[in-house]
């Protein structure tokens, strides 16, 4: 609403103009960015036992091919089955969860799920129980996550834990659209989320089959060793 007013007084008015000006909002700036059941000081993210999501505000993750972050469960559930502390990464509708269930309540083994497109626990791709002492309540642990194209791979503490071959799991074209580190059920700290690009480490096998090693010498090979084990040439 507008209005030019005078009163009480005889007044001369002129050039009186009305103009919008478009206020141009900035972009986002890159970086972590947590809903409302997270709270950050120092680095340090404390989330309460709803749905806590801290998502990488970007456009781009043509260079990310790897997520890390650092987690501790610090009370017990409160959300019956479902719950977790984990990375999520999506490309467009599909995501792949990475996620540990602390097993709180009944002071059990730790247990490892990775699935698709789902938090159900019936729904995945490996079930894997872990000693509570290096997974369960109030310890820290280190969960890193290398997923490019047609090959993931999950570490734990530094320690390969699977990939995707190694679950007989084809992954497919899977440009990240979108990255998550979350909890739900379980008041967790997170910290040191960290993304970057990880070289894949592939070992390659080939199917020809040889009656000796002399077989092998008729081969060349570029930033590669070529050795005979077994009938099978391995690069």
């Amino acid at each position: 609403r507008a209005m030019i007013v005078s009163k009480g007084c005889p007044a001369e008015m002129k050039n009186a103009t009305v103009s919008l000006t478009e206020v141009e909002k900035p972009e986002p700036v890159e970086g972590w960015e947590a809903n409302g059941n997270v709270t950050e000081e120092n680095g340090v993210y404390t989330t309460n036992n709803q749905t806590a999501i801290i998502e990488y505000n970007s456009k781009d993750f043509s260079k990310t091919n790897t997520v890390e972050a650092e987690f501790k469960y610090q009370g017990d559930s409160t959300v019956g089955n479902i719950e977790y502390a984990g990375i999520v990464i999506y490309s467009n509708k599909d995501y792949y969860r990475f996620s540990i269930w602390p097993n709180t309540a009944s002071n059990g083994p730790a247990v490892l799920f990775i699935q698709k497109n789902t938090e159900d626990p019936i729904s995945r791709f490996i079930r894997k129980e872990l000693a509570a002492d290096k997974f369960g309540k109030n310890v820290w642990y280190k969960m890193k996550v290398v997923l490019e194209n047609d090959y993931f791979a999950l570490y734990l503490n530094d320690e390969l834990i699977c990939t995707n071959s190694s679950l007989d799991v084809t992954v497919g074209t899977f440009p990240i659209s979108r990255i998550l580190v979350t909890s739900k059920g379980c008041p967790t700290q997170m910290r040191n989320l960290d993304l970057s690009y990880t070289k894949p480490d592939f070992s390659s096998y080939l199917d020809f089959e040889f009656n000796d090693a002399r077989g092998v010498s008729a081969f060349t090979s570029t930033d590669a060793t070529l050795a005979w084990e077994d009938g099978v040439m391995k690069v």
